[in-house]
């Protein structure tokens, strides 16, 4: 892989982190709200947010962190 190739992979790559991130984190607060409307809590689970990316934030938070990361390398090596 030459040096070209090497730096546009690390120029989009903390842009997909970022991204993907984003999203997991955004699912899991939509799960959060849902749970807790305006009007009292809701302690039952919803079965629109049973698939597995809404329990992600976790990994949404690495994800971030990871794209700032590479962002930082990028910008060194640059």
């Amino acid at each position: 892989m030459n040096v070209s190739a090497m730096m546009t992979l690390l120029r989009l790559a903390p842009i997909l982190f970022e991204f993907f991130g984003t999203l997991f984190v955004w699912f899991d607060t939509e799960r959060i709200s849902a749970r807790n409307p305006p009007d009292g809590l809701d302690l039952s689970e919803l079965s629109k947010y049973r698939p597995w990316y809404y329990y992600k934030a976790k990994l949404g938070f690495a994800l971030l962190f990871i794209g700032i990361l590479l962002q930082g390398v990028y910008l060194l090596l640059y």
